[in-house]
């Protein structure tokens, strides 16, 4: 992130640099906090899950709504990008959410796979994008099936 910042990547895309730097600055922060034991690192922990899932739920519901919160316009790609994107931070947020309530870790991985279930589901069966962009549909399958095989061997114990 330094590294695109500093090359000024964001301009270069029409991204403004502003949520990267806020971005950036929040990522450090908890960083420092999680790995140096500070008092505060739990509650950390929880805001930064919390943040991040809010963002994912919005960029997989309401992409444009949520790329533009970040300053971000664009057309159809940018929009299935921002989608696809929220399911990945959602699972994330779903992964260390459930670590931080004590979860065990075989169903943490679990119930992560649900929002990437869900995003193959969208892409296929909700908002077409898989049709629109001209993908490949077997491997859509092949995947959903693997996600759907973790989070049975998982959750359904």
């Amino acid at each position: 992130m330094t590294k695109t910042l500093l090359n000024d990547t964001p301009k270069k895309l029409g991204v403004p640099a502003a949520g990267m730097i806020f971005n950036f600055g929040l990522c450090a922060f908890s960083v420092y906090a999680l790995l140096t034991g500070q008092s505060y690192a739990d509650n950390v922990a929880k805001f930064m899950v919390g943040f991040f899932g809010l963002n994912g739920v919005v960029f997989a519901v309401a992409p444009s709504v949520g790329a533009g919160a970040w300053g971000i316009t664009g057309d159809d790609k940018v929009e299935f990008l921002m989608k696809n994107f929220g399911f990945f931070i959602t699972s994330w947020a779903v992964l260390g959410g459930a670590v931080i309530k004590g979860e065990d870790a075989a169903k943490a991985i679990g119930y992560s796979f649900v929002p990437c279930l869900l995003g193959l589901i969208d892409g296929n069966l909700i908002s077409k994008s898989v049709d629109k962009f001209g993908m490949a549909k077997n491997p859509q399958y092949f995947w959903a099936v693997v996600q759907i095989a973790i989070i049975a061997a998982t959750l359904l114990q």
